[in-house]
């Protein structure tokens, strides 16, 4: 889709479309103008005074034709003691996204930085980025497949919004955000998909055009490939296909890199679970079961974009998981690309077998200083986590912390759970080397101890993203259905790797 141009200065310039100024409350309660507009703030004074506004946090007000303005907007600030200030910024961006939509300009008065700053509790730059963050992932909408709005509604589309801003990086942080959340909208895109539209032969094409776009290397093997490297695992779960799978490796690799950070995403196009079928109610949402995939392509594009200075590479097993004449049965019996026999206990367990994989292919071709694999990998996970938080299974204690650091920043949030030899026993096969399921008990744990089979013993952290991917529903700034989630948090972990 196409976001609205985000761009700074220190003044409004010839716009009088929309104004937004911001208010705060002292620790009395009392409302604070975060700006120096006499003839506004006498109208908020007098508003507040007859309680129209509260000034507290979140509150709008809307003013039409005021100081030479078609429309003022004003909105109340987070409060210094919020627990995740950032994210209260961002759904303050998100909530005045409706607001503003239909005026073409919008101006945010953030010029009074010093107070502003001291209300949120954070610096002036975060304001900048988290209000943009709202307004923009806000913004997104997926509707190529509705018929075309009305030419008046094109014409009033929102197409500018400046930030009014004293800070010097705030052209660089705008600019850097735009395209953080680009890459989200990409991710958004990829998951929103119909399965008749996206399968594994589409999302290679649509990879590679994604790096001719934004600068990083694509390479695609076909089938025939695959069978020749013993992927065993990408194989089986693609017999019951129409379409044969792909492996999408993309590389950004700028000069002087020293760190390189393996991306694994699992890309299942659609998942009916194969003969041991879900059920029909709620399988049309398998098309999101690629979202790891999204999220490093995503990755991918906005490290590309942004020139990040390391190496990133992504590997995505892609295929659909079918019920065909040819499909795989429960008691088959595979061998993995690192010569590991699985017996496939549920063909549901699909993705474990791709990203095996894909994850030995990664480490032994890559040898990364460090692995992340994302896949809506399991139900279980979302039964412990719910919806608003990843798993994060991993065997490095860094690892763990740059994660949950990078996810309490961009609010994607990751929560970790234990890896204890002891999850592996449930794992035993009689006449294999490992089954592909452990049992109810521990479901998303036993998946992850699965997938360390095949990381050799290198740095490596697992992101079951089942909750976050995928919602039932919009909450503040993320959208019904695909979440884009994991391309800011990994951006973030990136940023600081």
């Amino acid at each position: 889709m196409e976001f609205p141009e985000l761009t700074a200065s220190r003044g409004p310039g010839g716009a009088k479309d929309c104004l937004v100024v911001f208010t705060g409350r002292d620790r009395r309660g009392e409302v604070l103008f975060h700006a120096d507009r006499p003839a506004v703030e006498a109208k908020v004074r007098s508003l507040v005074k007859s309680g129209e506004y509260t000034g507290k946090e979140n509150a709008t007000l809307v003013l039409h034709q005021l100081d030479g303005w078609e429309k003022i907007i004003v909105a109340g600030l987070p409060e210094n003691k919020a627990a995740f200030p950032g994210e209260t910024l961002r759904r303050l961006g998100a909530q005045l996204a409706p607001l503003v939509e239909r005026s073409p300009a919008v101006a945010l008065d953030l010029l009074a930085a010093p107070e502003i700053s001291k209300s949120c509790g954070v610096p002036i730059e975060t304001c900048l980025r988290c209000l943009a963050e709202g307004l923009l992932l806000k913004a997104y909408r997926f509707n190529k497949y509705k018929k075309a709005k009305s030419d008046d509604n094109e014409r009033r589309r929102l197409k500018r919004v400046s930030f009014l801003s004293a800070s010097g990086k705030a052209a660089q942080i705008l600019a850097e955000t735009a395209t953080i959340c680009e890459g989200t909208a990409l991710a958004r895109d990829l998951v929103n998909e119909p399965s008749n539209v996206l399968n594994a032969v589409t999302l290679a094409a649509r990879a590679k055009a994604l790096g001719l776009e934004s600068g990083f290397k694509v390479t695609v093997f076909d089938k025939k490939k695959i069978e020749q490297l013993g992927m065993g695992g990408l194989l089986a779960v693609n017999r019951g296909s129409a379409v044969p799978p792909r492996l999408i490796i993309g590389e950004h690799r700028p000069k002087g890199a020293r760190k390189t950070v393996l991306l694994v995403g699992k890309g299942l196009t659609f998942d009916t679970g194969g003969v041991s079928i879900k059920p029909a109610a709620g399988m049309g949402e398998m098309k999101c079961d690629m979202a790891g995939s999204a999220a490093v392509l995503g990755a991918l594009f906005v490290a590309a974009r942004l020139k990040l200075p390391v190496n990133v590479i992504g590997v995505i097993p892609a295929t659909d998981n079918k019920t065909g004449s040819n499909a795989q049965n429960p008691g088959d019996i595979i061998t993995l690309m690192n010569g590991t026999t699985v017996e496939v206990d549920n063909t549901d367990a699909e993705g474990r077998l791709v990203l095996g994989d894909a994850l030995h292919y990664g480490i032994t071709r890559f040898e990364p200083d460090l692995t992340i694999d994302l896949a809506t990998l399991t139900g279980a996970c979302v039964v412990a986590l719910g919806q608003w938080a990843a798993g994060l299974l991993t065997n490095d204690e860094a690892a763990k912390a740059a994660l949950m650091r990078a996810g309490d920043a961009t609010h994607e949030r990751v929560w970790p759970l234990p890896m204890y030899d002891e999850y592996a026993e449930q794992l035993k096969s009689h006449p294999a080397d490992v089954k592909n399921v452990g049992g109810r008990a521990a479901g998303a744990i036993t998946a992850a101890k699965f997938l360390e089979k095949f990381v050799s013993g290198k740095p490596w952290a697992h992101l079951d993203i089942a909750g976050p991917a995928f919602l039932d529903g919009p909450s503040h700034y993320l959208p019904k259905e695909g979440t884009g989630y994991g391309v800011r948090l990994l951006t973030e972990f990136l940023k600081a790797f």
